[in-house]
């Protein structure tokens, strides 16, 4: 487990530990392993959610992107129709 060195003064090895109290070893050591479990546990979530949320946010562009490109389209047929409506209709 990699420690932040602004907290090396708080952290102490496991080495330094022998000098302390049976009860607040056991105490201390319970700690650290539900503290190594909860970060086991936030990187596999982490490694779960963040290729969901990228493909999400690329399907939600697509649809987006394909929702603006069949609008477009229409806009241009109708316009077609409309310029050879009035150039049939003309001759």
């Amino acid at each position: 487990m990699h420690f932040d060195s602004r907290y090396a003064d708080v952290v102490q090895d496991k080495d330094d530990v022998g000098s302390m109290d049976p009860q607040l070893e056991r105490q201390v050591e319970t700690i650290r392993n539900l503290v190594d479990s909860y970060l086991k546990i936030v990187h596999k979530t982490q490694r779960d959610i963040v290729p969901k949320t990228v493909m999400h946010l690329i399907v939600n562009e697509v649809q987006y992107t394909t929702s603006s490109v069949r609008h477009f389209v229409m806009l241009g047929l109708q316009h077609l129709r409309v310029f050879f409506a009035t150039e049939i209709s003309v001759t």
